[in-house]
């Protein structure tokens, strides 16, 4: 059968309409709120689909399969970032040295202090993208949202280029030189305090509680910040 494109993003966007609004956790939202919420779900409902379908079968579209999938990924994202932690603001000085390092050495490899142990980190550049939710909102992304002008960060804002600034990325494999003891951090780095931080995996209950399983693997996978020192450049 064929599907005209552009009836097919219309009905997935009516039928997302449709659950969202049979949902008791939208009677606060406007109109307008209920439409962006349904395109989005919509839109990813489709996208999500497409891009799992298996290039040697034929596709049998379901729709609202694909739609209640998608709802249960908003709603369980929703419920993460209603228990997010609030830290301090990055200062303008904390932001610009965070910056101009995500500038100046994008591709320089780190040595770092966790825990009174120094760990080498190698800079992840090739493989699989492995991701995480952080128990925050990165900083650097809520520092970037309140200025008026557009900054772009290297490494950065491409990736978080929705308002999902806890959805962080492993940046560098980091390990104790001479023994088997190493771990993913996550990034980017920023400075705050005094002192470097990044992203280190943790166990949190979220995943095991939430009735809402149904969702992609990274999802069950957290981070939380973890300080690195006050010097993370190798001396060469």
């Amino acid at each position: 059968t064929i599907v005209e494109a552009d009836a097919l993003i219309k009905k997935m966007r009516n039928d997302a309409k449709k659950i969202i609004k049979s949902s008791e956790k939208i009677d606060s939202f406007s109109e307008k709120e209920v439409n962006l919420l349904s395109k989005k779900i919509g839109d990813a409902a489709l996208k999500y689909y497409i891009l799992k379908v298996d290039s040697k079968k034929n596709m049998l579209f379901n729709p609202e399969e694909s739609i209640d999938f998608i709802h249960e990924v908003e709603r369980y994202s929703q419920g993460w970032e209603n228990k997010l932690i609030t830290f301090p603001e990055l200062t303008e000085e904390e932001f610009i040295k965070s910056k101009n390092f995500q500038h100046e050495f994008y591709f320089e490899d780190l040595k770092v202090n966790v825990r009174n142990e120094t760990h080498d980190c190698i800079r992840k550049t090739t493989g699989t993208v492995i991701a995480a939710y952080s128990n925050e909102l990165h900083p650097l992304g809520v520092y970037v949202d309140k200025l008026d002008e557009e900054i772009v960060i290297r490494g950065f804002t491409k990736r978080f280029g929705s308002n999902r600034h806890y959805l962080l990325n492993v940046d560098y494999n980091c390990w104790i030189e001479d023994t088997g003891g190493g771990f993913m951090l996550f990034g980017p780095v920023f400075y705050q305090n005094n002192q470097w931080w990044g992203f280190e995996y943790y166990d949190d209950d979220y995943y095991d509680d939430s009735r809402n399983q149904n969702v992609y693997a990274f999802m069950s996978y957290f981070v939380k910040r973890v300080s690195l020192g006050e010097n993370i450049l190798p001396k060469k």
